[in-house]
């Protein structure tokens, strides 16, 4: 996996919003997962409090499908996130990707069809939804998935506009596995690198506001289908398009446009 980039690259690499492929299954429950099995229900980063309600500020705006609906110009807006997923209408070909920001194999699918996808979302061909899991905290001395989901939560409440960037350099800045992740200070500088910036929003980051909202996102995610009777994913990352899984080549750049072409 890459190991975290100096901000500087970092920086360059928000601007030029460069892309990244999946890989194939890692069978041990012990590794970051690519395209692997899904925690077990006794995983804790996959259990929120069911009584959890949201509260303020701390259940983010736009994701009350337990994901960040990305079209040109930033997020399809809805209502507060609450513990139950809500069924949000979708006017475009609606595609979901389900991701881990710690997994290894994301970030290979990012790199190798992150241009592709912002094409898309950019031209009108898709929504694209972005699913952020956090069940690869059990890889993670530090609860990076979950803290990188949260930061990303907050931006798509706070900054629709800039959502896409900042998941992108999360991605050109994704840590080693077993490495120590991010810390909240280069999240809160990596945001305000791609245009995302505010007190609340860096406050947000460091007091972890959103890990209630990413469990229960995280919980959906491996038990609610993915749409209609599409049954929810085993692995990530896991891409559909209205309901139809991709299947294709992992790290050929062009795959993923072409599965999209090929569902209109």
């Amino acid at each position: 996996m890459r190991r975290f980039a100096p901000l500087a690259v970092v920086a360059l690499v928000a601007l030029a919003l460069a892309g990244c492929a999946p890989s194939p299954p890692v069978q041990q429950a012990s590794q970051a997962p690519g395209q692997s099995d899904a925690p077990g229900q006794s995983d804790a980063s996959a259990q929120p409090d069911a009584s959890a309600q949201p509260g303020g500020p701390v259940w983010p705006q736009n994701m009350a499908s337990h994901g960040a609906i990305l079209v040109a110009g930033g997020v399809l807006p809805t209502p507060a996130a609450a513990p139950e997923r809500a069924d949000v209408a979708v006017d475009l070909p609606h595609a979901i990707l389900y991701i881990d920001f710690l997994c290894p194999y994301c970030g290979m699918f990012e790199e190798a069809y992150g241009d592709e996808l912002q094409d898309a979302v950019d031209s009108g061909d898709i929504a694209l939804e972005i699913r952020p899991l956090t069940f690869l905290d059990r890889a993670s001395p530090d609860r990076y998935s979950t803290r990188a989901a949260g930061a990303f939560s907050a931006v798509v409440d706070e900054f629709p506009e800039r959502a896409l960037a900042f998941y992108r350099a999360l991605f050109a800045a994704q840590p080693e596995e077993g490495q120590p992740g991010l810390t909240d200070e280069q999240l809160i500088e990596i945001a305000a690198i791609t245009g995302a910036s505010s007190p609340q929003l860096e406050q947000r980051i460091r007091d972890g506001a959103l890990a209630d909202f990413t469990a229960a996102a995280t919980q959906s995610g491996f038990l609610e289908p993915v749409t209609g009777d599409v049954p929810p994913p085993r692995e990530t990352p896991a891409f559909y398009l209205d309901g139809e899984r991709y299947a294709g080549p992992i790290d050929r750049p062009g795959a993923v446009a072409d599965f999209i072409a090929g569902q209109r």
